[in-house]
């Protein structure tokens, strides 16, 4: 893919990620969440590094991978432990990261990660066994 087109993505995203998620960063230290503080704070700080060089039109997919991939890795292990189903939510947001920051490969890669974190924590957040809760219809 152009990497002209993949820069102005990763700043995209990079600059609307950074925007969005500083105020969860802000209330996880108001409310005393400091480990899920940490996380969102280590992702807006390597989205503002992605942004910086998307700005001046660079891009190396590595750097991208080594700097999101790692990061939302760990907040959503985290999110997911203490949150539970509420943090599940946060998968979504690192899927399409993955997919507009990364070449197709490292995006698998990636995804292949999430899926590592989040099946395991969600199912020990997870009262019944999953056979079980398709069965019976919602909790």
């Amino acid at each position: 893919m152009n990497q002209d087109f993949r820069a102005k993505s990763t700043l995209g995203v990079a600059l609307s990620g950074a925007v969005l998620l500083t105020p969860f960063t802000i209330n996880h230290v108001e409310q005393g969440r400091m480990l899920l503080a940490a996380g969102t704070g280590i992702i807006v700080v390597a989205l503002a590094v992605l942004a910086w060089r998307g700005s001046q039109n660079r891009y190396n997919a590595l750097v991208t991978f080594g700097a999101l991939t790692p990061a939302m890795l760990f907040f959503l292990g985290v999110s997911l432990y203490e949150q539970g189903v509420i943090g599940a939510l946060w998968c979504f947001p690192a899927i399409l990261a993955f997919y507009f920051t990364l070449p197709e490969r490292l995006a698998w890669t990636s995804n292949a990660g999430l899926y590592a974190v989040a099946v395991p924590c969600s199912r020990r957040r997870s009262n019944r066994p999953w056979s079980s809760r398709g069965a019976q219809g919602s909790p």
